[in-house]
């Protein structure tokens, strides 16, 4: 922990990588229920951030980004980036894996891409890392512990993270934060939720309640 007081003076100019949404090392959650276009929303900002273009008419500082994805093959990634009609340079860099990912792994690849000068690691999905032990989604101690641990690599490495996660089914429900499956300290510990609402997923239009 560092200490300061009322007055010492921040570098906050350039503070956000997608302005009002997506802050310097912090921790975003893009949240939706099955097939509702998480990995979809999560390549379009990814590749907006990696080339420098405007998010939903929000300015971005061009930032090189990692897209970790343990649900698809690398084939269907790229296709799913070519409907997107967005120029994408071979500096954005992709990994590929159809099962859950080990959090010490995960970590040796992020040392590793950010002496290569990547910052934003988006993970598709948040659910499929394991970790040192098994952990319970709906109890608060160990859901904080989790995200304890992505909050030191943020410390450590100085990255941003992107991460889809589900919600809950229940419809009645419409607190952004609390359409999160499992402790509220999942949402509680992330800096900014984007909800995609949806009502199919053969909708071509949807909106983003983005706390």
């Amino acid at each position: 922990m560092k200490s300061y007081n009322i007055n010492t003076e921040f570098d906050t100019s350039k503070k956000f990588i997608v302005d009002n949404i997506i802050a310097r090392k912090s921790i975003t959650l893009i949240v939706a229920s099955p097939k509702k276009g998480k990995t979809a929303l999560g390549l379009n900002l990814g590749v907006c951030i990696n080339e420098g273009i405007d998010f939903l008419e929000n300015k971005v500082d061009q930032t090189k980004v990692v897209y970790y994805c343990n649900e698809l093959s690398g084939s269907l990634i790229q296709e799913r980036v070519k409907y997107l009609d967005l120029p994408c340079s071979d500096t954005m860099k992709f990994y590929e894996g159809t099962s859950y990912a080990e959090f010490s792994d995960l970590e040796k690849i992020i040392k590793a891409d950010v002496e290569d000068g990547y910052e934003v690691f988006i993970i598709d999905t948040f659910s499929k890392i394991k970790y040192d032990r098994k952990y319970n989604a709906n109890d608060y101690s160990d859901t904080y512990e989790v995200m304890a641990k992505f909050y030191d690599l943020i410390e450590k490495y100085g990255c941003t993270f992107i991460m889809m996660y589900h919600t809950k089914k229940d419809t009645t429900v419409k607190s952004v934060s609390e359409k999160v499956i499992g402790s509220q300290a999942l949402s509680g510990s992330v800096d900014t939720i984007v909800a995609i609402d949806k009502v199919s997923e053969f909708d071509t239009e949807f909106s983003l309640d983005i706390t």
